[in-house]
C-alpha cells in the first residue's frame, strides 16, 4: 500500500501545475509550448508526481494521452488547489497598504497601431499611479490567451471577440477595421474591377486558422481559403506574394499601402470589424490589481472617439452576435 501524502510542499505544487497543465491541454505535445519544456522532461515530471501520489494518473505514448479515475480524480483536486491559491494571492495583495506585484496580461498580435486603441494611455496612466507594480504582457494566440486567462496564468486578456464562452467576463473596449488586400503581382492590383460574390470565391484567399473572427466571416461569407497562417504576420506573407487575397486590420496594412506593395479592395469587396474586449476568469476573479488596471483600460476608451466616415453602398451583414458584423458592397 501506498504511503499517504503527509505534506504538500512547492515542489508537489510544481509537479501538480504541470499535471494540471497538460490534462488542460490535452496531452504532453499540446503541453510543450505552454510549459517550455519538452516532453521527456514532462514525462518525467508526470512519473515523479506518480511515485509521491502511489497512484497511475495516466496511460500515455502512442496510443495517446488517457486519464485514470484517479488521475481524473486528482486532476478535479488540483482546479480546487490552484483556484484556492489564486483566490489567495488576491486577497493577500489587496490587504496591502500600497499595490505591489504583477500583472500579467495576454494580447493578441497586430494591437500596437490601431488608432482606437488606448491600450498605451492605459498602461501610461496605470504605471504613473502605481509606479512599483510589474507589467508583464504576452503576445498569443487568441485561443491561447482566452485559455490562459481561465486558467488564472492571465489576470486579464485583450482579445478580439468571435464567440462568447460562459468562462470569461468581457468588457469592450475598442474595434479593428478589416479590409480586403491583394499584393503587387496579383491580377486585382491594376484593376478597379467591381468583384462580385462568385468571382471572389474563385480566387485564392488566404485565412488565419484558427478559431478567430476571420475563420468566422470566412465561413458566414461561404469564402474557401487556400491558404492559412496561425497569425496577422502569416497572412500578410501570403498576400504579398501576390497569389493571394486576404484579411488585414487596416492600421497594420497602411504602411504596405503607402509603399506600394498592397492595394486595399475599396470598392468591391467584404469589410468586417472585430470587437477587442478585455477578458477575465468568472472562476479566478481578478485580484485588486487585475481590477484596478481593468479600471484604466475602461476609462481610457471611454474617451469620445471620432466617428468613421459613412461609406456609400455598404450594408451590413449582421452576425447572432451584435459585437461584429461584415460589410459587403452592394452588388
Amino acid at each position: 500500500m501506498a504511503k499517504a501524502l503527509r505534506n504538500v510542499s512547492d515542489s508537489e505544487i510544481k509537479l501538480l501545475s504541470i499535471f494540471h497543465k497538460v490534462v488542460a491541454r490535452g496531452g504532453l505535445s499540446a503541453a510543450e509550448l505552454d510549459l517550455n519544456i519538452g516532453r521527456s522532461t514532462i514525462s518525467r515530471h508526470l512519473k515523479d508526481l506518480e511515485v509521491r501520489l502511489g497512484v497511475t494518473l495516466c496511460h500515455r505514448g502512442n496510443s495517446g494521452f488517457a486519464l485514470t479515475q484517479e488521475g481524473r480524480e486528482i486532476y478535479e483536486a488540483s482546479i480546487e488547489l490552484f483556484e484556492a491559491l489564486n483566490q489567495f494571492k488576491a486577497k493577500a495583495n489587496d490587504v496591502q497598504e500600497n499595490i505591489k506585484g504583477v500583472l500579467r496580461v495576454g494580447f493578441c498580435d497586430k494591437v500596437v497601431g490601431n488608432p482606437n486603441s488606448r491600450l498605451p494611455k492605459a498602461i501610461r496612466d496605470f504605471s504613473k499611479a502605481y509606479p512599483e507594480i510589474r507589467i508583464d504582457l504576452h503576445t498569443q494566440q487568441l485561443n491561447s490567451v482566452e485559455n490562459n486567462v481561465i486558467d488564472g496564468e492571465y489576470h486579464l486578456g485583450i482579445v478580439p471577440i468571435h464567440r462568447h464562452t460562459s468562462s470569461l467576463e468581457y468588457a469592450p473596449l475598442f474595434v479593428e477595421d478589416m479590409s480586403l488586400y491583394c499584393a503587387k503581382g496579383h491580377p486585382l492590383f491594376d484593376k478597379d474591377t467591381l468583384l462580385i460574390r462568385e468571382v471572389l470565391q474563385s480566387l485564392k484567399l488566404a485565412a488565419i486558422d484558427v478559431s478567430s473572427p476571420n475563420l468566422q466571416v470566412f465561413s458566414r461569407l461561404e469564402l474557401k481559403p487556400s491558404a492559412s497562417a496561425h497569425d496577422q504576420e502569416g497572412v500578410a506573407l501570403l498576400i504579398q506574394s501576390g497569389e493571394y487575397l486576404g484579411f488585414l486590420p487596416d492600421h497594420y496594412a497602411h504602411h504596405f499601402v503607402e509603399a506600394g506593395i498592397f492595394k486595399r479592395l475599396v470598392s468591391s469587396v467584404y469589410r468586417y470589424q472585430c470587437q477587442f474586449s478585455a477578458v477575465y476568469s468568472k472562476s479566478n476573479k481578478p485580484g485588486r490589481i487585475a481590477q484596478e488596471f481593468l479600471k484604466y483600460l475602461v476609462n481610457a476608451h471611454e474617451t469620445p472617439q471620432s466617428e468613421t466616415p459613412s461609406r456609400r453602398g455598404i450594408h451590413k451583414i449582421q452576425s447572432s452576435d451584435s459585437r461584429w458584423c461584415a460589410e459587403v458592397a452592394s452588388q
